[in-house]
C-alpha cells in the first residue's frame, strides 16, 4: 500500500509506518530544515521525503497515485489553499484520506477560517466520512488555539459507478 503524509515535517509518522511494515511510504513538506533533519534522523526516509510546495508537489501526482493520504494538523494552518489542497488529495488518494486537524462548531469574529466543513468539501470530490471523533484535549499531543476543537476523520473513496 502506498502512503503520502501532506506537511510531513521531519518525517516521524513515516517513520513510525515504515517500523510497522509500510513500505511505499512518501511525504512533502515546505520546510528545507525539516526534511533535512528527518533525512539525518530517518536515513531509510530520505528518498521519500520531498522538499516542495504541497501543491506544487500534488500537482505532479497522477489520480490514484497514493492509497491513503493523510495529514495532522497541516491543513489549519494552509488558509485560503485549503479547498484546493483538499480537492488535490482527493484526486491523488485512491482508497482513503486521514485527517486530524482542529475544527470549530460555531464561528469565530476572530478566526475567518472557521467554521469548516472537512465532510463538505471531501464528499464533493467523491470520499464520505466514515469516522469522526473529538479527540480530547489532553490527547491532542500539541497546544490548540482557543475556540478549536481537536479531531480526527476517516474518509473513504466512493467507487464511480
Amino acid at each position: 500500500d502506498s502512503i503520502l503524509e501532506v506537511g510531513c515535517m521531519i518525517g516521524s509518522n513515516l517513520e513510525y509506518l515504515r517500523q510497522k511494515g509500510f513500505g511505499n511510504l512518501a511525504g512533502v513538506e515546505v520546510s528545507s530544515e525539516a526534511v533535512k533533519v528527518g533525512a539525518e534522523n530517518f536515513p531509510d526516509l530520505k528518498d521519500r521525503l520531498h522538499n516542495e510546495g504541497v501543491i506544487s508537489f500534488l500537482g505532479e501526482q497522477e489520480d490514484g497515485a497514493f492509497d491513503a493520504v493523510f495529514s495532522i494538523g497541516y491543513l489549519g494552518s494552509a488558509g485560503d489553499r485549503r479547498d484546493f489542497i483538499l480537492a488535490q488529495m482527493a484526486r491523488v488518494c485512491r482508497r482513503m484520506i486521514l485527517l486530524k486537524e482542529p475544527e470549530s462548531l460555531a464561528a469565530d469574529p476572530d478566526d475567518d477560517e472557521l467554521p469548516y466543513s472537512y465532510e463538505e468539501t471531501l464528499e464533493s470530490h467523491g470520499l464520505i466520512c466514515v469516522l469522526r471523533k473529538i479527540i480530547p484535549e489532553n490527547q491532542w499531543g500539541a497546544p490548540i488555539r482557543a475556540g478549536r476543537v481537536p479531531g480526527l476523520r476517516v474518509f473513504v473513496k466512493l467507487k464511480a459507478g
